[in-house]
């Protein structure tokens, strides 16, 4: 399978075909979601394959935010987001499932349901006010997470139109075409 292109996900071969975006150093890729949580949820990953945030170099962790950066642009107007979860699980006892430093990010909007685990909940609820007399901000919409025996992986050509529907957002325009 590696001969034929694509990238190493931890454990796991990504096929050519689900990867969108790749930063101009190498150091980082994009790609979609076998599962996706929304519609739209896709990884950013390092190329370097280490399980840690604290394990990368400078070069690779300053790659990284900026692949987050672009791809969460992309994401935003692709899906018709009004906001995004970006987010890191370091390390298994935050639940990474993958020991391979990679970003998920999630377009929200205002109306898509609700279900959050509680950290998101006590975050959600902190509005930086030091004043702890003030009323809590009003409650906020939160995101339905299924749980994990409802989401199936997606087909192998679902994820690749996917992958190629965002991919066409990052083609350059030709200088001569401006």
């Amino acid at each position: 399978k590696e001969e034929e292109g694509g990238l190493r996900f931890g454990q796991h071969w990504v096929p050519e075909s689900h990867v969108f975006y790749r930063s101009e150093s190498g150091l980082s890729s994009a790609i979609v979601n076998l599962r996706p949580i929304v519609p739209g949820h896709v990884l950013v990953l390092s190329s370097a394959i280490v399980p840690r945030v604290s394990d990368l170099d400078e070069a690779a962790s300053a790659d990284l935010w900026k692949t987050v950066k672009a791809v969460s642009k992309v994401v935003e107007e692709v899906y018709g987001a009004e906001g995004l979860n970006i987010a890191i699980q370091d390390g298994r006892a935050a639940g990474q499932s993958v020991a391979h430093v990679h970003v998920h990010i999630l377009p929200r909007n205002s109306q898509d349901g609700n279900g959050n685990d509680g950290i998101y909940d006590k975050i959600e609820a902190f509005d930086g006010t030091p004043d702890r007399n003030a009323p809590p901000p009003p409650p906020k919409p939160k995101l339905t997470i299924p749980p994990d025996a409802e989401r199936f992986d997606r087909t192998s050509d679902e994820m690749a139109q996917e992958a190629i529907s965002l991919a066409q957002r990052f083609v350059a325009v030709p200088a001569s075409a401006e």
